[in-house]
Parts: structure tokens; C-alpha cells; sequence
């Protein structure tokens, strides 16, 4: 081995004393090694970021919305009376509910596009 120099490195260095040696074998295995290594550590990172995705995708699409849709809906369903709520006939809350509506599907758009980039 070469004094001063990384074993990597030597194994480029020292390749004639390897041949000769015939430690191809040996130098097969270590190369495949680290490359099953590499490949691991790849497949590793690619599931925990498509993992990452599946839930982010999950909470902004569907969570969120079911959330502003449950938000929207509490006054008009009778939990609570909320201040600037028209009392009327039915017709006049699905009506208002329906626009509250269509303005959270608007709000929830907007959201996604600004966080997309």
C-alpha cells in the first residue's frame, strides 16, 4: 500500500498489484458492496419522500377541505349561532351555504397553487 494515500484511492494507485495478485475477485465484491450500499441508501430516500407525498398530497387535498367544509357548514347546520348569519327559510341557508361553499373550493385552489410554486 502506498503511505500517504486513501485506501480508495490505492485501490486505483495499486490496480497492477491487485492484478497481479489476482485480487479481481476481492475488488468485485467490494465494488458491488458498496454499490448495493448506493442503491439502498437510494431506495431508502425515494420511499421516505414518497411517503412524504402520498401524506402531504392526502392533508392538503382531502383534510383540509373536509375541514373548511365542517368550519363553513357549523352555523348553517344549527351547532352554534354564529353572528352575521341570516335567520330565514331553509332555501335562504342552502343558498348561502352553497357560495360559502364554492368560496372554500376557491380559497382551497388558491392555497394549492401558492404552495405548488
Amino acid at each position: 500500500m502506498v503511505v500517504g494515500v486513501t485506501p480508495v484511492a490505492c485501490r486505483w494507485l495499486c490496480s497492477e498489484e491487485i492484478a497481479f495478485y489476482d485480487g479481481a475477485e476481492h475488488e468485485k465484491g467490494v465494488v458491488w458492496s458498496v454499490f448495493e450500499s448506493l442503491m439502498r441508501h437510494i431506495r431508502r430516500a425515494q420511499q421516505y419522500r414518497f411517503t412524504i407525498g402520498v401524506i402531504d398530497t392526502f392533508v392538503a387535498k382531502y383534510v383540509a377541505t373536509i375541514v373548511g367544509f365542517w368550519v363553513v357548514s357549523r352555523p348553517f347546520l344549527g351547532f352554534n349561532s354564529a353572528a352575521g348569519i341570516r335567520t330565514g327559510d331553509r332555501a335562504e341557508l342552502m343558498e348561502d351555504y352553497y357560495k360559502s361553499g364554492r368560496m372554500l373550493l376557491r380559497l382551497a385552489a388558491a392555497v394549492r397553487a401558492a404552495a405548488a410554486g
